[in-house]
């Protein structure tokens, strides 16, 4: 392809050629300038991002601690008949099965007790764990707080004495009334946030199996292949498997179920979720990310007039 000056028809083409040279030659600091802008720029967006992301994971690790788990929803009241169909959805990745037994019958001290399995526990948001699950029919998992409050000391092996009673779900009328020993097999420690000083006590799946319990006691966590819009997707499985969805507890018939949503993730669908506590920051990054932008444009604009102008200046020379 044909330069520029020749297609001008300049006469004098050495001295034209000798001009833009160094005419090009001075504009390096300003390409490099551009150059750097465009760079900054980039990293400014980088890092805005990575904060966002930072700031919204932060935010759902916090009230995930009030939670108490990290599963994206939960089927409430449901037997185990229920748990075998819901369990083979195609939507569902993962689940974990939780058993309600009661609350401890102690006025001073509140906690629940209940079974549940492996899974349950390494989705809990539970620290300082010592000892191990409960097993044996005689064997307890108890957080260190609710131990204390009892008047024990929490030890790894010690005999404590749990009166409780059993209730049906949610409609609190009390099953029976219970009192039994057993041994301390492990404990933890719930968040300090963790859901407004309520104790958690799990007893084993061999000493739960010989409690008269009803049937409907059942929870089941799911994860979901992702956490954005739970409740829609909650819904859907729920229907898809012949089930209605009810919001107010109680005695449900065989095809009415529960559900619960894990509001702790920002994009849930929950109705709980305050977007006015995000907008400031979404606010504030859209504001620096037109920032950047017309910062990157001008610098654009202003290179390219400066190089309309040079044209200009060498057709003046024809």
């Amino acid at each position: 392809m044909e330069g520029w000056w020749k297609i001008m028809k300049v006469k004098n083409k050495s001295y034209i050629r000798r001009l833009a040279k160094s005419i090009l030659n001075a504009n390096k600091s300003r390409r490099n300038i551009l150059l750097l802008a465009i760079a900054l720029t980039s990293i400014l967006f980088t890092s805005l991002f990575s904060v966002a992301l930072g700031l919204g994971k932060s935010m759902e690790t916090q009230t995930m601690k009030t939670i108490g788990t990290i599963s994206h929803g939960s089927f409430k009241d449901i037997c185990d008949e229920d748990v075998e169909i819901l369990t083979h959805d195609k939507d569902i990745r993962d689940f974990s099965v939780r058993e309600k037994v009661g609350i401890l019958d102690d006025e001073k001290v509140m906690a629940e007790l209940s079974y549940m399995d492996k899974k349950g526990f390494e989705w809990s948001l539970i620290e300082k764990v010592k000892g191990k699950f409960p097993e044996k029919e005689n064997q307890v998992f108890i957080d260190i707080a609710t131990a204390k409050k009892l008047g024990y000391k929490g030890e790894i092996g010690e005999e404590i004495e749990v009166p409780f009673k059993t209730e049906k779900p949610y409609t609190g009328e009390i099953i029976e009334k219970k009192s039994d020993k057993f041994i301390i097999s492990g404990t933890f420690q719930s968040p300090i946030d963790s859901n407004v000083g309520v104790g958690q006590i799990y007893l084993s799946k061999a000493y739960v199996d010989k409690l008269s319990l009803p049937e409907n006691n059942k929870d089941l966590e799911v994860m979901l292949k992702n956490s954005f819009m739970i409740r829609n997707k909650l819904l859907k499985i729920a229907e898809r498997n012949g089930y209605k969805v009810v919001e107010d507890p109680g005695n449900l018939s065989d095809n009415e179920i529960r559900i619960g949503v894990n509001f702790a993730y920002l994009l849930s669908g929950d109705n709980s979720f305050d977007f006015n506590t995000f907008l400031p920051y979404l606010a504030f990054l859209i504001l620096v990310m037109v920032a950047g932008y017309l910062i990157i444009n001008n610098i654009f604009k202003i290179s390219v007039n400066e190089d309309i102008k040079l044209l200009g200046l060498l057709k003046k020379l024809e």
